[in-house]
């Protein structure tokens, strides 16, 4: 396996999915008390085990399947899967107040790297939903006086859709980049082709 072939954008990502759960388990186990998880500590401490056991269990196919045996659904069920996990990670830390729910930045920004165009931005509706209905539980739960009033999440919900649009310009801009590079690419071989032709030809009508 070459290193290109190792370190593909998915295999990143799932990496920093495992750091980012052992991460938020040391933030919660370590200190005392914990920094998170405080309002829930049992829907926190179960939610992060079993995203951890997920991730490693879907890092560990990545790396042993091919691409080509690698189901096109995983990736679009792994992200949907990140989003469900961190959504409830987010409620059982006190919901957006807590300040846990930037993490789903990554996870819409990685959906529109891995996924693009429609999915990209379905991954960023997802993640604007559960943000909005993650607010109106909270505020029910907490017997606020406007359960109705979403402008956090109304306003984390155009920062998702926001990265998604500038991570697929620049997915784009990169794409046409790489395609002219090719292009040059295939032209300087071809150059070099008819060099050495034109070498062959002249050595063979000296002798």
């Amino acid at each position: 396996m070459t290193a290109s072939q190792g370190w593909t954008p998915a295999r990143i990502y799932n990496v920093y999915r495992i750091a980012i759960a052992c991460s938020l388990m040391l933030l919660h186990f370590g200190p005392e008390p914990a920094l998170i998880g405080n309002h829930l500590p049992l829907l926190f401490e179960t939610t992060l085990f079993v995203y951890l056991g997920l991730t490693l269990a879907s890092t560990s196919l990545d790396f042993r399947a091919e691409r080509r045996a690698y189901p096109s659904w995983a990736q679009p069920a792994s992200l949907i899967t990140d989003l469900a996990m961190l959504t409830l990670v987010v409620h059982a830390s006190g919901g957006l107040e807590g300040g846990l729910a930037v993490l789903l930045l990554v996870t819409v920004a990685a959906g529109n790297i891995l996924l693009r165009g429609r999915l990209g931005f379905l991954i960023a509706a997802l993640a604007t939903l559960a943000m909005m209905f993650e607010q109106f539980y909270f505020s029910i739960q907490s017997m606020s006086d406007s359960p109705f009033l979403l402008t956090e999440s109304g306003l984390l919900g155009i920062a998702f859709f926001m990265v998604s649009l500038i991570i697929q310009q620049i997915a784009q801009r990169l794409q046409y980049s790489e395609r002219i590079a090719q292009r040059q690419r295939v032209a300087i071989e071809r150059l070099e082709a008819l060099n050495q032709q034109i070498v062959q030809r002249m050595r063979t009508g000296v002798v």
